[in-house]
């Protein structure tokens, strides 16, 4: 597959993926607003520097009203295609910017700066547990002291297996993600059955705890989509 190829499958995909975040269907909304309230919290003293794991385009970062508040922005991802709308959305905003392409969970260990902020949305799901522990730990070393940690993603319930999630997750989208085209709604479904392997929330907060972490549950909008804010 050419050059070409993968950036035309990027861009039908992130257009699907766009019109998730206009119809609020995985609560974007929400959680940027939540976001929002921590950034100013954090920086009340100090402009702080954020590191994005998973950064897609970093649209959230575009849509927030405390860009005053960021001293620097380093987004990873694993597509190029994706960074190239990152530096699209970032370049306009004023603050130093750094995106790098490659796995989180191999960067993330190469990052020299201590940040204040990381955040992830929607992009460990996609790691074997194992690599999700590991990269837990190493969050937490590349935080500062008082530093908060985003985790936006989805979850299994405590018992709950990986096929009965999948079952469940997909009946719910037919239900709920009814502006979705037939088109869309395949590449969903597709991408969700080949990649997303989400852990139990139960052993989640777990592991976090045992790092170091100290936990608060963000706001529990539904059974699927949660976010969790993790201080050192």
């Amino acid at each position: 597959m050419n050059s070409d190829s993968v950036v035309e499958i990027f861009k039908q995909n992130w257009t699907t993926y766009q019109k998730l975040i206009a119809h609020n269907y995985m609560f974007h909304h929400q959680r940027n607003e939540q976001t929002e309230k921590i950034i100013r919290a954090l920086s009340k003293n100090d402009k702080i520097n954020i590191l994005d794991l998973g950064c897609g385009d970093a649209y959230w970062v575009k849509s927030l009203p405390a860009l005053n508040r960021i001293k620097s922005y380093t987004g990873i991802d694993l597509s190029p295609a994706a960074l190239e709308y990152a530096k699209l959305n970032l370049d306009p905003l004023g603050f130093k910017t750094n995106l790098r392409t490659g796995r989180m969970e191999d960067l993330i260990r190469e990052e020299k700066v201590g940040f204040q902020l990381i955040y992830s949305a929607y992009a460990v799901h996609h790691l074997q547990d194992e690599i999700k522990q590991t990269l837990f730990g190493d969050i937490f070393n590349r935080l500062d002291k008082g530093g908060v940690f985003i985790l936006i993603d989805v979850f299994r319930q405590p018992n709950q297996s990986r096929e009965d999630y999948l079952s469940d997750y997909i009946s719910n989208m037919e239900q709920r993600w009814t502006a979705l085209k037939s088109h869309d709604f395949s590449l969903i479904s597709s991408h969700i059955l080949q990649y997303d392997i989400p852990a139990q929330m139960d052993k989640v907060q777990s592991w976090v705890k045992s790092i170091g972490f100290k936990l608060e549950q963000g706001e529990n909008i539904d059974d699927y989509h949660n976010m969790l804010i993790l201080s050192k």
